[in-house]
């Protein structure tokens, strides 16, 4: 698997991903199964490893049902400005299910994610075709970490075999709220006794969870990322400060200085501290040498330049009483 990208607010992160994972079924007579899962790998240089399982009730002819756990945890960090050390685990747990009709299947999932991530509901579900026996095309909705994306996705089983399996390539791409995007590639080298790409995925192993959880947790890391940026940055008295009004919410105009650019409270994304400070994309209408491109695709105010310092509220409201008082 190669070439994973995306993330908010963390546009120019690489994000390459390169690992693999493993399935092994146990049928348990006709109908039944147990799989177990497990995987492995490094996503931007910083490794990732993950199990899962599940139980299920499947007739190949028609559906099949199931339930649905796994465990994963990334490397990453520390994020030493706000006190957090290495590492994020995510757990996942829910039901599966598919439909099978003629050259088309609908698969769903849906269930509860947590751990260090935030708690809430996650689904995905794709409708698959199969123009062929050996390849399949599909599109699909992705829901995780609060997150919308709409899902395109394609495998073809190849005739190469390598240690008595058969070789697929799969590909999807994802795009979805937030400018958010993921393209993800790779091979799969599927045994068992099924000769086809429709049979193998009716017949034998349901599919892993692995790339959804990393998914989930990215965009959490992320947000750690942005709020150690931010208290690094008022650690140095936050001389360039990041400012792009993407990055805010609940913003009020509180004045104007005398050349027009605006003093606000707002809050970022990722943190319910409020503050007093300015709008990058107004500043630089204004004062366009104060205003610079961070590294991460974001607008930086220099309040130096503006001759301000970017205060919280509780500092703002009390310079404001004591200058009443003066």
């Amino acid at each position: 698997m190669v070439g994973p990208k995306g993330g908010i607010p963390e546009r120019n992160r690489s994000g390459d991903l390169g690992g693999g994972d493993a399935s092994l079924t146990v049928p348990l007579g006709d109908r039944f199964g147990l799989q177990v899962d497990g995987s492995g790998g490094s996503w931007g240089g910083e490794s990732f490893w993950g199990a899962g399982g599940h139980a299920f009730w499947r007739d190949p002819n028609a559906a099949m049902l199931g339930v649905i756990g796994s465990w994963t945890r990334l490397d990453r960090g520390p994020w030493q400005f706000i006190g957090r050390g290495t590492g994020i685990a995510a757990t996942f747990v829910g039901g599966e299910a598919e439909y099978y009709l003629n050259a088309l299947t609908f698969r769903a999932a849906a269930g509860w994610e947590g751990g260090d991530i935030p708690s809430g509901a996650f689904v995905k579900a794709d409708a698959r075709w199969y123009p062929q026996k050996d390849l399949m095309l599909s599109v699909g909705y992705r829901y995780t970490a609060d997150r919308s994306a709409l899902a395109l996705g394609g495998e073809w089983l190849t005739p190469a075999n390598v240690l008595g399996g058969r070789i697929a390539l799969f590909a999807e791409g994802r795009v979805g709220q937030n400018n958010y995007s993921a393209a993800i590639g790779g091979l799969r080298i599927y045994f068992g006794k099924s000769q086809t790409l429709i049979d193998k995925h009716r017949r034998d192993d349901p599919d892993g969870d692995t790339l959804d959880n990393l998914f989930a947790i990215q965009q959490f890391a992320n947000g750690l990322d942005q709020k150690n940026k931010a208290a690094e940055t008022s650690t140095i008295s936050c001389i360039s400060c990041t400012s792009d009004i993407r990055l805010k919410r609940d913003i009020v105009l509180l004045a104007r200085l005398d050349d027009g650019i605006g003093l606000y409270r707002y809050r970022y994304r990722w943190d319910d501290t409020f503050y007093v400070g300015v709008m990058a994309q107004e500043v630089m209408t204004i004062v366009p040498e104060a205003v610079q491109l961070g590294d991460d695709g974001y607008l930086r105010v220099n309040y130096d330049r503006l001759g301000l310092r970017l205060m919280t509220w509780a500092e703002w409201t009390s310079l404001s009483e004591l200058r009443a008082a003066a």
